[in-house]
């Protein structure tokens, strides 16, 4: 990538301010307030845009600090650069009316969709975070962050997986973390409803029990009354058959004889208390006849009663006994079901194969991000102390970064601290570490974005970066407001082109 031209419209102080630029190293002079920071910040919000704060936040953010000073309304500006032989504008507004970006294509005017990823893409690997930790340095700023130490987990996972460095390694274990998380929500949703639909079927098992219970007693009740009933309609005597009269005309013609015989046959005066005897038995016979009689009736409308009592009770029992069967049926279904909950359902199995595979996912690019990030933490190394030693003719070579990207010197006798060091020697280490970065991790060659970068380089040194960077980097935007870099450039011959602000 080349930046052509920036044209600021209405940005900062800066109002249709041209600049353009070409390759090589573009030396852009201006003395303190000149507006070098705001090109800085120019070039950050083209590429990536710019979003106002919220709150006291938005006090301090790059939205605020570069808003035009007059006419606040219209905030916008335009870049030209190109890509591969293709040239290309961009256009952009910051302002809130008019917010949004436009990318055309010079060559052949095709209208490319910044809103649809178009600028990512000609972008490549490029990102903010990149941006800030690689290609671009503000004043005092040339110490990099934790994101350069997690872009590099990243691009050595995706080296070692695809020999690209597209896979964000970090989105891909919280994206990894977070589809576990949801699988584990799903197996504790399915325990929590079996638990309640096993609470549900204990219940229903629970009263089905006493339904049973209460049906068994009932029916105990009732075979105890069956029995006594049988055992009394045993202990009955036989019952004559009821006949048409309760005393027959003839017993009552043999009655009446007797009685009349009584009178008539024997002598008198013994007639008398004879025929009064043989009337009272006559009486007498005829009362037990017809008292017996009535109790027999009355024996037989009992049995009678107690016959449709038993005829109802055997009924009752029929119906508690499949009352009964009904419920065991549904008890002994309940259970198999419950037993049924023990066992792991297909889904369980499945979902637990998921989480399973997923830890296995996890494990293997952490493993494989280790892996690789110790060999390319060797290339680092080599290339940091291999620029670090042309920076300072050889006094230091070798460099020693943890998984942080944490420097230290290594010398002949031992490690030395960056703490331990000068603050020149420092901002070299790590300007060192920026150029390895940028060497290894992008395929793309993007312009390197000074800004006041040296004031802790002396002479000798800067010289040797400026060579450095002349011999290695297509295009150099090196924001200054001092003239010794413009007279090293001179002094050894490297050519390059100024800009004033």
């Amino acid at each position: 990538m080349i930046f052509k031209e920036f044209v600021l419209k209405n940005f900062g102080k800066f109002s249709n301010k041209r600049i353009q630029l070409k390759e090589g190293i573009n030396l852009i002079y201006g003395e303190n307030e000149s507006g070098k920071s705001t090109v800085h910040g120019f070039i950050k919000g083209m590429l990536f845009g710019m979003d106002r704060g919220r709150g006291r936040a938005a006090y301090k953010d790059d939205f605020s600090r570069f808003e035009p000073w007059e006419n606040s309304g219209y905030y916008e500006g335009n870049l030209e650069f190109q890509v591969e032989n293709r040239s290309f504008l961009l256009s952009r507004a910051f302002d809130k009316e008019h917010k949004g970006a436009k990318l055309v294509s010079l060559d052949d005017h095709e209208v490319l969709s910044v809103e649809d990823g178009d600028l990512e893409i000609l972008l490549e690997e490029l990102t903010e975070d990149v941006y800030e930790n690689t290609i671009s340095i503000k004043q005092l700023g040339i110490e990099t962050n934790q994101n350069l130490a997690n872009r590099f987990s990243n691009y050595a996972t995706s080296y070692y997986m695809t020999g690209e460095g597209d896979i964000d390694l970090t989105k891909a274990l919280s994206f990894l973390k977070e589809r576990r998380r949801e699988e584990g929500k799903k197996i504790d949703s399915n325990i929590e409803e079996k638990a309640r639909k096993r609470e549900q079927i204990e219940s229903e098992m629970s009263y089905i029990w006493r339904e049973r219970q209460a049906l068994k007693e009932e029916r105990e009740v009732l075979e105890l009354e069956i029995k006594k009933i049988e055992k009394k309609q045993e202990e009955v005597p036989y019952v004559v058959k009821k006949s048409k009269w309760r005393i027959h005309p003839v017993e009552g013609i043999m009655f009446l004889i007797f009685v009349l015989g009584a009178l008539i046959l024997p002598p008198r005066p013994w007639n008398y208390p004879l025929a009064i005897v043989i009337a009272l038995i006559c009486i007498i016979y005829s009362w037990n006849r017809l008292k017996t009689e009535k109790r027999q009736e009355n024996i037989k409308e009992d049995l009678e009663d107690k016959e449709k009592n038993l005829q109802k009770m055997r009924w009752e029992h029929q119906h508690l006994e499949e009352d009964l069967q009904d419920k065991q049926v549904q008890y002994m279904n309940l259970q198999e079901r419950l037993e049924n909950f023990n066992e792991l359902s297909e889904s369980h199995i499945q979902q637990k194969e998921k989480i399973k595979g997923i830890e296995i996912a996890e494990n293997t690019l952490i493993n494989l991000s280790r892996r690789m990030r110790q060999s390319l933490e060797k290339e680092l190394n080599q290339k940091t102390g291999e620029i670090l030693s042309v920076i300072t003719e050889g006094k230091y070579s070798k460099v020693f970064l943890d998984e942080s990207l944490n420097l230290s010197i290594l010398t002949e006798d031992k490690i030395v601290p960056l703490n331990q060091l000068s603050r020149g020697c420092i901002e070299q280490i790590y300007f060192s570490l920026r150029m390895a970065a940028t060497m290894i991790m992008q395929r793309e060659e993007y312009p390197f974005i000074l800004d006041d970068t040296f004031a802790y380089f002396d002479e000798r040194r800067l010289e040797k970066v400026l060579e450095w960077l002349a011999k290695n980097k297509r295009q150099v935007i090196l924001f200054t407001c001092q003239k010794r870099e413009e007279e090293i450039l001179k002094k050894n011959g490297i050519s390059y082109h100024k800009v004033e602000l």
